[in-house]
């Protein structure tokens, strides 16, 4: 897994993550939200895997709400993604 994909419920959503994520200086990119993984919010926040741990924190402290957390690996049609259970 070289990267996290979060998805989520609303746009306000992902705009309180990327807010959070600066106040944090956590490194993240704004993406498209890949249709094989969800038709909700057509925005979700891309970060390196190394920051798992982290986001795993923040969600459980009710810092950012999420829908779904994904690990990928590759870009175009050679990616590959995962829905993590956390």
């Amino acid at each position: 897994m070289e990267y996290l994909i979060i998805v989520f419920d609303t746009t306000g959503f992902a705009m309180q993550a990327e807010s959070f994520f600066k106040t944090k200086s956590i490194k993240y990119e704004i993406m498209p939200t890949p249709r094989e993984i969800s038709l909700s919010c057509g925005i979700s926040i891309k970060l390196d895997s190394s920051n798992l741990d982290f986001l795993i924190e923040c969600i459980r402290g009710n810092k950012i709400h999420v829908k779904d957390i994904f690990g990928a690996a590759g870009v175009g049609a050679s990616r590959k993604i995962k829905k993590l259970d956390i």
